[in-house]
């Protein structure tokens, strides 16, 4: 996934969102000079199954699990939370929403939120 966009079965996902058990996935947040990184950890999602949307300065990020397994199992021990992913996070104007990026490696999403290039350092020179 390159950019965030809104995505055609919209509707689809929200309606899960309203009818599914809902777990809020572990998150870092990085700065550095140019851009702020969102880590977001969602191990069993493949990214077909991840939904991002960018809406009045909030970024929605959603993952489908498959929960069919979850059900037909019998837990001796149960500690992990079983649902979807779903977080929100409400965006600095610092950030560019134009340039903003998503990668999926491994279960971890990595979003690069790219700062505007008025706010970033600017190092001056002595002459």
């Amino acid at each position: 996934m390159n950019t965030v966009e809104k995505i055609n079965n919209l509707q689809d996902w929200e309606r899960l969102i309203e009818t599914e058990p809902l777990v809020k996935p572990v998150i870092d947040i990085i700065e550095n000079d140019d851009d702020f990184i969102v880590k977001v950890y969602m191990p069993g999602v493949s990214k077909e199954n991840i939904f991002l949307k960018l809406e009045d300065n909030v970024l929605t990020i959603f993952g489908k699990v498959d929960l069919n397994h979850v059900e037909d199992e019998r837990f001796l021990l149960r500690e992990k939370s079983y649902g979807h992913y779903f977080r929100q996070l409400n965006l600095s104007d610092k950030i560019d929403t134009t340039r903003i990026e998503a990668k999926l490696e491994n279960g971890l999403l990595s979003i690069i939120l790219p700062k505007h290039e008025s706010i970033k350092p600017k190092v001056i020179s002595i002459n």
